[in-house]
């Protein structure tokens, strides 16, 4: 007879924006298979945070029938064994490394190690325990993440968006470890399954503004940009003019033996728009962080930035100033100066309330990226620049509001306004779809497109997900190993320029 685990009586949380969750009814017993779906915003991660403990209701109440340790929460990318700390930018965390331990160093002592090794095995992971936490890919950290968690055997296992920034093979390898749980296991798994015969074995639990519903209520076409709202074209006023953005010649990086690009030839031009893909671990996100000036080995290498080469007497800033950049962990770290925030994204707390404290409104989190500062407020007053950016991203409405009122859908356009704000002649976006549900996808690829319609301004887009890319895109990058092993031509582009 199925074991009784949670239960979740009349519970609810309310805040002074509002109610986030009300009124949720909900058993979990050992052996459910229960898949949390729901628009972005419906509430799911922060139900996956109360049920694993991390946060309280305000009203109603939580029972436990199994202890707190035996529920795991997979969600966050944080690995057990090795401490919480952080940062943004990588020129900070390549130094901190932690007395050279490695992430077998770490996980070593855990009282799982033993099944870590093995399901590592499974997915041809081996390797990563000879490497550093930050020589990890975000897809590397999430599979090593999940992989600690099954590992422990836990009663109940919580994977929130566990496909998230996984590529192709990772995910059928993700599959057929879902697969193979224990029928004893429950399993809460939060977000789309990209398998037919997986998802059936599940049942469906459906979010709607905080509140369970029997069935998804069905939602209009998705609100997009005004396709040419502005009477003058509000971008490229005040690019200079660059015959390379980008220019890497023979490029390699290694951390001592471990070869993480090798003899990388490209180039990006004004106007050029090109995709990387590649599966986790290919090199991506070392190959922006060259580009962005966030790695110190840049230094050294045949590396031009803005027709200018790198280590010549720029400074980072100098770079900085010409890049716009987004991404989820941009998204993810925007508050973390606020303690507060701290608390809500690392500790166990009893209230969310200290989550909406921020005073911050769109418009300065968009004002913010014309000095990149992140989570603070910029000192800059509201000009016609910043009036028609938000006109022509079709939220005007929402200037004034606070930023954490919001949701993840809108806050992530606002976060594009942030990277655009500066007018740079290269915009990177890196897995900017990451989280958002359909509507805000479309919603996202429509305002990229429109922007390139007005711009000559270059696009990096990183992607694992065909679905997530705008038609705009004219050029695909494919990296394997740490090799660029594919330079195309995408044809099934608009053509904008």
């Amino acid at each position: 007879m199925p074991e009784n685990l949670v239960t979740l009586s009349q519970l609810s949380i309310q805040t002074k924006k509002g109610s986030l969750l009300s009124n949720i009814q909900l058993q979990i017993f050992s052996g459910d298979r229960l898949n949390v779906l729901g628009p972005s915003g419906s509430g799911k991660s922060l139900l996956t945070k109360l049920i694993a403990g991390y946060l309280s209701p305000t009203e109603g109440q939580i029972l436990y029938d199994v202890p707190l340790e035996k529920i795991t929460l997979a969600g966050d990318n944080q690995l057990p064994g090795t401490d919480r700390l952080s940062y943004y930018e990588k020129r900070y965390e390549v130094f901190i490394q932690d007395d050279n331990k490695t992430l077998q160093d770490h996980l070593f002592q855990l009282p799982n190690f033993d099944g870590v090794q093995t399901l590592l095995q499974r997915f041809s992971l081996s390797h990563l325990l000879e490497k550093q936490k930050y020589q990890l890919s975000n897809g590397e950290q999430k599979l090593l993440s999940i992989i600690t968690c099954v590992a422990s055997e836990p009663k109940l296992l919580i994977l929130d968006q566990p496909y998230l920034g996984v590529d192709a093979f990772n995910r059928t390898k993700l599959n057929d470890l879902i697969h193979s749980l224990s029928p004893k296991m429950a399993v809460l798994l939060v977000g789309k399954i990209p398998d037919t015969e997986l998802s059936n074995t599940f049942e469906k639990i459906h979010l709607e503004a905080g509140k369970l519903v029997d069935k998804p209520e069905t939602s209009g076409p998705a609100q997009t940009p005004d396709q040419n709202p502005l009477t003058l074209n509000p971008f490229n006023q005040n690019q200079a003019a660059y015959q390379h953005l980008v220019k890497m010649e023979d490029v390699s990086i290694a951390y001592g033996e471990i070869a993480i690009l090798k003899n990388i030839h490209f180039s990006i031009e004004p106007g050029h728009r090109v995709v990387i893909k590649g599966p986790n671990g290919s090199g991506k996100s070392m190959l922006i962080s060259l580009i962005t000036g966030d790695n110190p080995k840049a230094y050294g290498q045949n590396i031009i930035l803005f027709d200018r080469l790198r280590g010549s007497g720029e400074s980072i800033w100098d770079i900085k100033n010409k890049i716009g950049y987004l991404s989820p962990e941009l998204h993810q770290h925007f508050f973390r100066g606020e303690s507060h925030v701290q608390k809500i994204l690392f500790g166990k707390v009893q209230v969310l309330e200290d989550r909406f404290a921020s005073k911050m409104t769109c418009q300065d989190v968009v004002a913010s990226g014309l000095t990149e500062g992140i989570g603070a407020t910029s000192t800059a007053k509201e000009g016609q620049w910043l009036t028609d950016l938000f006109a022509f991203f079709n939220l005007s409405t929402f200037k004034n509001e606070a930023f954490a009122s919001l949701s993840q859908g809108k806050q992530r356009l606002v976060l594009l306004m942030r990277a655009l704000v500066k007018q740079p002649p290269l915009l990177i976006l890196d897995e900017p779809c990451q989280g958002l549900d359909d509507e805000q996808t479309l919603q996202f690829k429509k305002a990229i497109d429109d922007f390139c319609r007005h711009s000559t301004t270059a696009v990096i887009y990183v992607s694992h997900m065909e679905e997530d890319i705008p038609s705009c895109m004219n050029r695909e990058i494919r990296m394997l190993a740490g090799e660029i092993v594919q330079d195309v031509v995408r044809t099934e582009t608009l053509n904008f320029l």
